[in-house]
C-alpha cells in the first residue's frame, strides 16, 4: 500500500520556500532545491536533516534515532511533533542547514 503523506509532514514541506517531495524509501522524501531535506518513512515517522551540532542536541531528547545509514537525518520525537513552536524551531534549523549547502557538483557527461 502506498504511503499516505501525513498532513503534518506536508505542512513542514509547505512551510518553507523551494521545497518539493516525491515518494521514495517506501515513504516520502522532501527536497530543498536539489538537496534532500526531510523524510516520512513507511511507518509515518518524520526525519529532518541537520548539521552535526543540531544533530547532537536533538539526539539528547528521548525517542530520536538516525534514519537507516543516513546519520544526518534524525527522527523527530513525538513530544516535538506535538509542540508546534518547538517543531517549527527544529524545521527552521534543518531548513537553514540544507538551503545553505553548496550546489551539488554536476554529474560527468551532463551539462
Amino acid at each position: 500500500m502506498p504511503t499516505e503523506i501525513k498532513p503534518q509532514f506536508l505542512k513542514i514541506l509547505q512551510s518553507r520556500p523551494l521545497t518539493s517531495y516525491k515518494k521514495m524509501f517506501g515513504g516520502v522524501g522532501g527536497w530543498v532545491k536539489e538537496h534532500f531535506f526531510a523524510i516520512q518513512d513507511s511507518q509515518g515517522d518524520i526525519y529532518l536533516r541537520f548539521d552535526e551540532d543540531d544533530r547532537a542536541e536533538l539526539r539528547q531528547l528521548p525517542d530520536t534515532k538516525a534514519f537507516m545509514d543516513m546519520r544526518e537525518y534524525v527522527r523527530i520525537p513525538p513530544a516535538v511533533l506535538a509542540d508546534p513552536d518547538q517543531l517549527d524551531e527544529w524545521v527552521e534549523r534543518s531548513y537553514q542547514y540544507v538551503v545553505n549547502l553548496p550546489p551539488k557538483a554536476a554529474k560527468k557527461g551532463k551539462k
